[in-house]
């Protein structure tokens, strides 16, 4: 008959943990820290204009050519002839979205050149200038603020305005000039805006006294009844609580509470 021993062998303890540890982590690459740059914006967006110098928003594919529109603003923008950096993103694209957004975006590409930021629709542009000569303040407040450019604008029509002004004689003449015709036109609105009650009773607001008097009549009813019923509520409320405040009140029993003889 054969005898069959089974030897049990301990294990060590540190075997054991070895055989259940996980692996241990690798060392970052440059690759993960590269990955971790690009989660910002500025960071995304240089690294997409260091391929091309125009970055169009992939969410505006469905409104433009993108194709099509990237030709165009490099035609224009072309005229100025400096190295350029165009982005183009949505209109509600949230902050940073102006000089702050192009100089963190200059800081990590650190190209010399004219940094555009226009939006999708409407005479909105932003300009930072790094190491060439674009008087890019007044081409954009000209832009910005020109009454022929509306909500409806394209990138490359706002493009073509600011490259028409950098390009003139005088571009800060220009730019105040604009500046103070949107501010008169403002103005305009708003007293037009202030008039809109006459204009809704037409001529014989002016001319017609009965009604002026009558309109005014009527306000002031209105007013005075108002003015009479919160009189009276806040009369009735400070009563009441003074009432309640009374020292009497306080200690006064009902009569039932006395102890009858």
């Amino acid at each position: 008959m054969a005898l069959t021993v089974v030897v049990a062998v301990p294990l060590l303890p540190g075997a054991a943990v070895a055989e259940t540890a996980p692996a241990t982590p690798a060392a970052p690459s440059s690759s993960a820290q590269q990955t971790e740059e690009f989660t910002s914006a500025p960071a995304y967006f240089a690294a997409r204009l260091a391929e091309d110098e125009i970055f169009i928003s992939d969410h505006l594919a469905g409104r433009y050519d993108r194709a099509e529109l990237a030709a165009k603003l490099r035609s224009t923008v072309s005229e100025l002839n400096v190295p350029f950096y165009v982005l183009v993103l949505p209109t509600r694209f949230h902050p940073p979205r102006d000089e702050e957004l192009l100089a963190a975006v200059h800081d990590r590409l650190g190209a010399e050149g004219l940094y555009l930021l226009l939006d999708a629709e409407g005479p909105s542009v932003h300009a930072n200038t790094y190491g060439v000569s674009v008087p890019a303040d007044d081409a954009a407040r000209a832009a910005r603020f020109d009454d022929e450019l509306t909500h409806e604008s394209t990138p490359e029509e706002t493009a073509r305005r600011f490259v028409d002004v950098a390009l003139s004689e005088d571009p800060a003449a220009i730019a105040e000039k604009t500046v103070a015709q949107w501010r008169a036109e403002q103005d305009r609105r708003q007293e037009s805006e202030e008039g809109s009650f006459v204009d809704t009773f037409g001529p014989s607001w002016e001319e017609d006294a009965s009604l002026r008097g009558a309109v005014i009549g009527f306000l002031s009813g209105t007013a005075l009844t108002w003015l009479a019923f919160i009189a009276i509520w806040m009369r009735s409320s400070f009563a009441g609580r003074a009432d309640l405040a009374s020292p009497r009140r306080r200690l006064a029993r009902p009569a039932s509470s006395w102890p009858r003889r």
